[in-house]
């Protein structure tokens, strides 16, 4: 299981410690706001107390059953614990996002910036900066998919990612592996059938990508 959801079955069980330790999953947790996206949910009874960190849940519980090399599990996983978390955190904390500037209207952006200001409070010893990057333009970038197939983002919003395609850091195959498994984590855990009906469409935008 991965760490993340051993994390969470933590908190279930009552054991908030693990907020001390778990950033992401604390600002997950510690939230005053109901940010839900209704195709997420089959009833408004299904919402709670913490639909975010539901929906967080069931992504990293798909991405547990893909049979993916360990280098792709650890960076989709931490794409995974951070892309949401600019949906919620304490009032305080809010504010403290807002006075930094971060976008919160715009959930990606916004999170993928307050993955980059926890990543810079590590010491440089621990840092990875080169996975760092994709992990951060992964977050800024999630979701533009499904988007760009409804007709609600264009092509272009999709650029930071073609950006750093062309650095080459990773091989194509390995990119491709992320890319596809990404999507396919964050579109099942809104509809098992919506990603059955999207996924071939999915796999062209990313072919695409590619060649941009």
């Amino acid at each position: 299981m991965l760490e993340s959801l051993q994390a969470i079955q933590q908190l279930k069980y009552g054991d908030k410690s693990v907020l001390r330790h778990q950033n992401w999953l604390a600002f997950l947790y510690q939230t005053e706001q109901k940010s839900v996206n209704l195709e997420q949910v089959a009833s408004l009874a299904e919402i709670g107390d913490h639909p975010v960190l539901h929906y967080t849940e069931r992504t990293l519980q798909i991405l547990n059953q893909l049979s993916l090399p360990q280098e792709n599990n650890q960076i989709l996983e931490e794409v995974l614990k951070w892309c949401e978390v600019a949906k919620c955190g304490s009032k305080s904390t809010r504010k403290n996002w807002i006075e930094a500037g971060y976008p919160l209207a715009i959930h990606n952006l916004a999170s993928a910036k307050i993955y980059a200001a926890q990543q810079m409070e590590k010491p440089i010893s621990e840092r990875n900066f080169i996975e760092e990057e994709w992990i951060y333009t992964l977050i800024q970038t999630h979701g533009l998919v499904g988007q760009y197939i409804r007709g609600e983002v264009r092509f272009q919003r999709m650029q930071p990612l073609v950006q750093l395609i062309r650095l080459q850091i990773i091989p194509p195959s390995t990119m491709k592996a992320l890319l596809t498994a990404l999507n396919h984590c964050i579109i099942e855990a809104v509809s098992p059938t919506l990603w059955e009906n999207v996924r071939k469409k999915v796999n062209e935008v990313n072919r695409w990508r590619r060649r941009s």
